[in-house]
């Protein structure tokens, strides 16, 4: 953490704990996730959700395998990557309406990089198929450039859709919370904290516009 670009990726690291405790809030991703401190570095832990008291394994499957198996390859958003699957019979309306309401969270809170490797389903022997514990979930669009430089990118959250528009308010709720826990945390760095307060200040605006 004493150099610029690993000091961004620790604010990082804690801004997706603080993400975690919003969605574990919503029993949407699981309880258990904290940082360490240690020899100058910070690390995330968060536990496998895929584990079983009794020491094995439960299926899960990524949106991209199982759409790619059922309807094909593709690149579109999750909410329209579930709405096919769901009319495959493969997902139901809880799974399409969580995947709006996380992938609205995400973009309020600038994660550039949900691809469809980062939701999963619970692999069971029945249909349909429920979406497994969020992960892999921070502001992503303040990642350092190629070179580690820090660079300042324009934060601009998506804005509800007619389809989307109660999932999208349900979530600009999270982010304004998961702003205010970036502002007042005191292991994020000052220069983030003062970024954040800007990011808040944008969710706020649009979610008091669309109410």
């Amino acid at each position: 953490m004493d150099q610029p670009a690993g000091r961004r990726w620790a604010d990082l690291l804690r801004c997706e704990y603080h993400a975690h405790l919003i969605l574990e809030a919503q029993a949407l991703a699981l309880p258990g996730a904290r940082t360490l401190d240690s020899g100058g570095m910070r690390f995330l832990e968060v536990p496998q959700f895929d584990r079983t008291p009794a020491g094995g394994r439960r299926g899960v499957v990524s949106l991209e395998a199982l759409h790619d198996a059922a309807v094909g390859s593709g690149q579109g958003p999750w909410p329209e990557a579930v709405a096919e699957l769901r009319e495959c019979g493969l997902t139901g309306t809880d799974a399409l309406d969580t995947a709006q309401r996380l992938h609205a969270f995400g973009g309020l809170i600038g994660n550039t990089d949900m691809h469809r490797g980062n939701l999963s389903f619970w692999l069971d022997d029945t249909l349909p198929f429920h979406v497994a514990p969020a992960y892999d979930m921070q502001p992503m669009f303040t990642v350092p450039g190629p070179q580690g430089g820090i660079v300042d990118r324009p934060f601009t959250p998506p804005v509800p859709l007619p389809a989307n528009h109660g999932a999208w308010l349900e979530a600009a709720g999270w982010a304004v919370a998961f702003w205010r826990a970036v502002v007042d945390d005191p292991e994020i760095s000052a220069p983030f904290r003062a970024a954040a307060v800007g990011f808040l200040e944008t969710v706020e605006r649009l979610r008091r516009h669309w109410t």
